[in-house]
């Protein structure tokens, strides 16, 4: 058995990143932006409303470019370097800024899936956000290629969010319970018992969809 309290394990998760997170608090003005928005959007905020959120002066003044794939990139980077600086610092007050490709929500670290906590893929992403030399190295046709995997991530994303919709859960709800979910609503929509055939393979559908993205 396991005896390692759940506070330890929080402190394991942000093992590894501290060298990063300190690279990370060169000054970045938009981590206030953000706690304001979260503050004012308790309940989740999308990704494309917390960078129309941001102070848009601001935003021209520490992008400084006119070339419009590299401005679209550094607002982002800027964006998701502050969203990932709350999220190790927030674990410290019980809370996890669930950073989702499409949607940002605030919880308590006893609602998250301990899994997530030390996820290996996300500290990547974080690692990669808090390294400014990303920022300060990528070149316009760099942008132009990052353009056209987000592009494409964001259509297979756009599958996943109708997916969460159809079961009726969201991208912070542990597998085990999605499975959960999926069986209550196989089994009340089965055309066996009398349901619809189009609802039932909707929701199979969904479930595929779902399958593939935890298994990520």
């Amino acid at each position: 058995m396991n005896s390692r309290t759940f506070e330890e394990k929080q402190e394991q998760s942000t093992q590894g990143v501290q060298a990063a997170s300190e690279k990370a608090a060169l000054v970045n003005p938009f981590v206030m932006d953000v706690l304001r928005i979260l503050r004012q959007r308790p309940g989740g905020v999308k990704i494309y409303e917390l960078l129309s959120g941001l102070d848009q002066e601001l935003v021209n003044q520490v992008v400084d470019t006119e070339d419009y794939n590299l401005s679209i990139f550094r607002k982002n980077f800027l964006l998701m370097n502050a969203l990932y600086q709350l999220q190790l610092r927030l674990l410290k007050d019980n809370l996890y800024l669930s950073i989702g490709q499409i949607e940002v929500q605030l919880l308590p670290t006893h609602q998250v899936n301990q899994k997530k906590l030390t996820n290996a893929g996300e500290q990547r992403i974080r690692e990669y956000y808090f390294n400014w030399k990303n920022y300060e190295k990528t070149r316009s046709d760099d942008v132009i290629a990052l353009l056209e995997s987000f592009w494409n991530k964001y259509r297979a994303t756009d599958k996943l969010t109708e997916a969460l919709i159809v079961l009726g859960v969201t991208e912070t709800t542990a597998w085990p319970e999605i499975q959960r979910k999926y069986r209550s609503l196989a089994r009340e929509n089965h055309p066996d018992k009398g349901g619809d055939t189009q609802r039932f393979i909707e929701i199979r559908e969904a479930y595929e969809v779902l399958a593939v993205h935890y298994k990520k």
